[in-house]
């Protein structure tokens, strides 16, 4: 892969999953409210490290953009359904375990897991597009 590409595509990719991740977030909580920072297992918001929790849509986009050269090349069609389908596979290989572990052996309410499984099926194939069409423009 070249740099300039993964470059540029981690760093749109990460924005699109934080933009994303926060609002839906924010959605879910209107209907399942819930406090993160009252979690069980969560750090002190005051706690240095806690500032970089919030890097983490950019280390899921840099990862992504990482490894779509080698998924994009073996699909031949447009840059929306390699998107999707890569986005798709990432979600399905990451956040479904992941949502699975958190909802059958933690205490967290039910809107963090929902806010879990879902937001990141949606950040995950717009991420996924994201970097596909940035794969076919650069």
């Amino acid at each position: 892969m070249e740099l300039k590409k993964f470059l540029i595509s981690g760093f749109l990719s990460g924005i699109v999953i934080f933009v994303i991740w926060i609002g839906f977030s924010y959605l879910v909580q209107m209907f399942f409210p819930y406090d993160t920072t009252k979690l069980q297992g969560m750090r002190p918001m005051t706690d240095p490290l806690m500032n970089i929790f919030f890097l983490h849509p950019w280390v899921i986009g840099f990862a992504m953009s990482l490894f779509y050269p080698y998924f994009g090349e073996s699909i031949a069609s447009n840059y929306l359904f390699k998107g999707r389908l890569f986005g798709f596979l990432v979600w399905l290989v990451s956040s479904v375990p992941s949502s699975f572990i958190v909802y059958t052996t933690m205490e967290y309410p039910i809107g963090f897991t929902i806010s879990q499984f879902f937001g990141s099926l949606i950040y995950m194939i717009m991420a996924g597009i994201m970097i596909a069409k940035i794969d076919e423009l650069l």
